[in-house]
């Protein structure tokens, strides 16, 4: 067993690597090959509640959200992956217990899409907002 005065020693010393670690990062300099900063923070685009970040899926919905689902007739749908392994994506109408063939949602009146996640899992991805192109008026003379 560690006596006293070598369980200090092994504290001081991971202290020591602590601060060392620190003067070594701010000593470093960013470099200018484009690195990418994740944002420290991310929200769900229906109910603006912090989520985990993801570079991979920055405007995902929460589980709360996404439990609110309906689709285009306003019934309630839960997805599922098919396989126990996390593939595959299926809807099934609550109410009904029908199987939903479409992978188009609305949470809060936003339109989604559900899709298989990267390594197994479900995530639903909000469409993009149509962007209206600028119209060229003639100036009047």
């Amino acid at each position: 067993m560690f006596g006293r005065s070598q369980l200090l020693d092994c504290q001081q010393t991971k202290w020591i690597e602590l601060i060392d670690l620190k003067k070594m990062q701010k000593q470093t300099k960013p470099t200018k090959s484009g690195d990418i900063k994740l944002p420290k923070r991310q929200h769900c685009p229906t109910c603006n509640r912090y989520v985990r970040v993801s570079s991979r899926y920055p405007d995902y919905a929460c589980l709360k959200c996404q439990k609110l689902a309906v689709n285009k007739d306003g019934q309630r749908v839960e997805y599922f992956n098919v396989s126990a392994d996390g593939h595959g994506c299926q809807g099934v109408i609550v109410d009904g217990n029908k199987l939903s063939r479409s992978k188009i949602c609305f949470i809060k009146g936003l339109r989604f899409r559900v899709e298989e996640a990267h390594l197994g899992g479900l995530v639903f991805l909000p469409f993009p907002e149509p962007q209206r192109k600028a119209v060229k008026r003639k100036k009047s003379v």
